[in-house]
């Protein structure tokens, strides 16, 4: 079995340092109506041997590429020879915003967490935490990262419901804040139409939306509500815009059912989905159910 990337060209992703399980196969197609990625069906005993190759290859090109985390460990009398269990997971330290706020105060900009020297071609994205809770945290993202990010999130979208062809509206004004430039490559990868919203003001965007439609919408669970809000204030039906799915990241929101509910009821009864995650781990945390029961059935067996 062979596998098939978004990226193949060696510019792009020279040289790939992940671990790949083969059953992920062609990662630019689905695999089922349901199903973007095989791995998704997997028995419990095979998932686990994936983690755990997953885990032992990020220790060691951790311990070997950044101080930071040579460090960290060091500290815990921790070394890539102690994993070979999922349980010695428990063995590594948590490793809290505060280690990378003093490690960027220490040796700005990005501290020692880097893998390669931050000025390396081998970074493509320059991100920020989006601050909301103190200090804005930078990241550095190399091609395969960028690619293995924006795949999590296209599984993430197929699982909402999101499929080829469809126009998504993404409204947000295109910060270094990370989580809806993922989402938005990950739309592009999969073959839909992206709408910018960028600095288009609400109402504007909105009224052109009414001709232009789109299927899909990603945003803030508050700018949701916002849009809603102006443009119950500027007569704008947002029934003619015809989304259908609503992608909320970057807040809580999305999993609170009264936030929830309230913004399906604004939207029409479109059906709001939570991509929670965080910059540090590179998008959605969490893939949501399988959609279909039948697809649910075969997970199972």
């Amino acid at each position: 079995m062979n596998l098939t990337f978004h990226w193949t060209s060696p510019g792009m992703v020279p040289e790939r340092h992940a671990w790949y399980p083969l059953e992920e196969g062609d990662r630019t197609s689905p695999f089922s109506g349901g199903i973007w990625s095989r791995v998704e069906t997997l028995p419990l005993e095979r998932l686990k041997e994936i983690q755990l190759a997953k885990l032992k290859r990020v220790v060691d090109f951790a311990w070997e590429r950044s101080p930071f985390y040579r460090r960290l460990w060091e500290r815990h009398g921790v070394t890539p020879a102690a994993i070979h269990s999922l349980d010695d997971l428990r063995k590594l330290p948590v490793t809290r915003k505060e280690n990378f706020e003093a490690s960027q105060l220490s040796q700005p900009l990005f501290g020692d967490v880097p893998t390669a020297p931050p000025n390396s071609p081998l970074f493509m994205k320059f991100w920020s935490t989006s601050g909301s809770t103190g200090r804005a945290r930078l990241w550095l993202a190399t091609k395969e990262d960028h690619e293995n990010d924006m795949y999590i999130f296209l599984r993430a979208f197929y699982a909402y419901g999101v499929r080829p062809g469809m126009r998504g509206y993404f409204g947000f004004a295109y910060p270094p804040f990370e989580a809806f430039w993922k989402a938005h490559y990950a739309a592009e990868a999969m073959g839909c139409q992206v709408i910018p919203k960028g600095p288009l003001p609400t109402a504007v965007i909105l009224r052109n939306l009414t001709e232009w439609k789109a299927d899909f919408m990603v945003c803030t669970p508050t700018f949701a509500l916002r849009q809603a809000e102006v443009a119950s204030k500027e007569g704008i039906d947002l029934e003619r815009i015809g989304i259908k799915i609503i992608v909320v990241a970057g807040e809580p929101g999305g999993s609170l059912p009264g936030t929830k509910q309230l913004s399906e009821k604004l939207w029409r009864g479109a059906r709001v989905c939570d991509a929670f995650g965080m910059t540090e781990v590179s998008g959605p945390v969490l893939l949501p159910a399988i959609a279909s029961p039948k697809e649910a059935s075969r997970r199972r067996t």
